[in-house]
This record gives structure tokens, C-alpha cells and sequence, in this order.
């Protein structure tokens, strides 16, 4: 369950960094390997924890230098939310960005993901996301 604000009972000090990367009015979504114990087989944007020592802008830098390869800087990054989410897998206060690109980039997928499409919102809505990326597609991109 996902939260614009943060719930009385909301007591995770855990925090995650995503990204949407767009191209020509589609996101990137990455499937996750078979053996991903937190949603193996299911898509999602490149995104992570923030260490202890990160801010969710530079977790989003490695995230995404680790996950498929890429280097920006942080200035390239559009805050696009911040929402409290409850799923199976824990809590967490979730940091959305977006970055829009010029040209598509030549990604080098880790050992995290299995492949890799551009989708655009509506069409990411009909994959097999992650634990609610719907949610946060769906108000990223106002398709309500």
C-alpha cells in the first residue's frame, strides 16, 4: 500500500531511490531474475535502497551505475515524489525521480535483471510490476 503522507503506524526509517528514465515518451522497466526473493520475474524502474550514508539522489546515481550501466549527475534528476509504502517485503519512505533522455543509451544489465523494454505509461501498467510501481506510475504520469 502506498501513502502520500506518512501513516500513524508508519515506523520504518528505511528509504528507497527510483527512477524513471524516458525516451520519446516511454519508461525504462527492468524484469527482475527468476531468483529475486522481492519480486523475481516482475518489472519495475531501476531504483534501491539508500545507504546510511546517501542521499536519495546519489542512491539513485549508483542504483542506476550499478543496475544497468549508466552515469548521470545529480543535477540531471526531476523529483517527482516522495510516498510511504507498506508491502510484504517491509516499509518504506520512497523517493520517485525522472530523467529524460535525448538518445537512447547502450544498458549493460547486472546480474539483477533479466532484460530490459521502453514501455510507455500505459502500457507499463499492464506488465507484472513490482509491488505498487502501478501506484506510482499512475501518479507520476497522472493516468487516472
Amino acid at each position: 500500500m502506498l501513502y502520500k503522507t506518512r501513516p500513524e503506524d508508519f515506523e520504518s526509517d528505511k528509504k528507497v531511490a527510483a527512477c524513471y528514465i524516458e525516451y520519446k515518451g516511454k519508461i525504462l522497466l527492468l524484469r527482475r531474475s527468476d531468483d529475486d526473493t522481492q519480486g523475481g520475474g516482475q518489472w519495475g524502474c531501476p531504483g534501491g535502497g539508500v545507504d546510511a550514508n546517501e542521499t536519495p539522489r546519489t542512491a539513485i546515481l549508483r542504483e542506476i551505475s550499478e543496475e544497468i550501466g549508466l552515469k548521470f549527475s545529480e543535477k540531471d534528476f526531476i523529483p517527482s515524489g516522495e510516498y510511504y509504502v507498506h508491502t510484504k517485503y517491509g516499509a518504506f519512505k520512497h523517493h520517485i525521480f525522472r530523467i529524460v533522455l535525448k538518445e537512447i543509451p547502450d544498458i549493460k544489465l547486472s546480474d539483477e535483471h533479466s532484460e530490459y523494454t521502453f514501455a510507455t505509461p500505459d502500457d507499463a501498467l499492464t506488465f507484472d510490476l513490482v509491488p505498487d510501481e502501478d501506484e506510482c506510475i499512475r501518479l507520476t504520469y497522472n493516468k487516472y
